[in-house]
């Protein structure tokens, strides 16, 4: 009787992780479909197609926007938990060019670059690597550890991205993407819920993030087979070290081209 009981408690249980899954994702879906419509109008105003803004107008049309895509993107991230979750995410892998997609990445984050002051940096010593990943995500994951690195950094501060490999204990390849800042750091109690889903935490006068993005970072990397390391300190900055195992994947037989730091600021 326990154990039939106990059987029927964790069916209940799976049904209902299943549930919250399905409802997420179909709400989620749906929130997305208004969402593009709001910044498509946004963006005919703000590109006044049907005649001229006020500074004042522009200012609001301008805000719209901002705050639409940061909504888009949260149920986009929230879509992205929910499918991993229910296991149909599926990778695309194909030979990608580390350097390339640092570059890549880069360049999305340059309205944080103006936004908050921080230089952005790239650091990859190798610049003809190749590794095997599903590049889109990648950079999905690379972009939001990014995005916490600016949010947990003062003007004046330095974020750097970038990629090198290592030999893993088993002889095989690693290529690991990293992200640093010179930022507030990371209390040690949190760094062992800092990737867990809607786990975060809030800067000193800035609102609290909603936890999705650094869970996605875990989930994602851990789908290439790979994990996630952090070493920070408080008021010492944060290393995010994401580890990629690469035992089916080739190196560009081109020799390594060592590059200086690039400031994309």
């Amino acid at each position: 009787q326990i154990e039939r009981a106990l059987r029927d408690r964790n069916e209940a249980l799976e049904a209902a992780d299943r549930l919250k899954s399905e409802f997420v994702s179909h709400i989620s879906y749906h929130l997305r479909t208004p969402l593009n419509s709001i910044i498509g109008f946004g963006e005919i105003l703000e590109q006044e197609f049907f005649g001229p803004l006020n500074p004042r107008q522009h200012e609001y049309s301008s805000g719209l926007l901002v705050a639409s895509h940061q909504l888009l993107m949260l149920v986009n991230d929230i879509i992205d938990i929910a499918t991993i979750e229910a296991g149909n995410l599926q990778l695309d892998r194909a030979p990608t060019n580390v350097f390339a997609m640092l570059n890549a990445v880069a360049d999305l984050a340059r309205n944080l670059v103006h936004e908050s002051g921080v230089s952005l940096q790239i650091d990859c010593p190798h610049k003809h690597s190749v590794i095997l990943v599903d590049s889109r995500r990648m950079k999905q994951v690379m972009f939001n550890l990014l995005s916490n690195a600016f949010r947990f950094s003062h003007t004046g501060a330095e974020v750097t991205i970038g990629a090198n490999h290592i030999t893993g204990k088993d002889g095989g390849e690693i290529c690991q993407l990293w992200v640093r800042d010179t930022g507030t750091g990371i209390d040690g109690d949190f760094q062992q819920d800092m990737f867990d889903t809607f786990k975060s935490r809030a800067r000193k006068g800035r609102d609290q993030g909603a936890g999705i993005g650094l869970a996605l970072v875990r989930r994602l990397t851990e789908l290439h087979g790979g994990w996630v390391e952090v070493t920070s300190q408080p008021g010492a900055g944060t290393l995010v070290t994401c580890n990629l195992p690469q035992s089916t994947a080739t190196r560009s037989a081109q020799p390594a081209a060592s590059i200086p730091k690039r400031d994309v600021a």
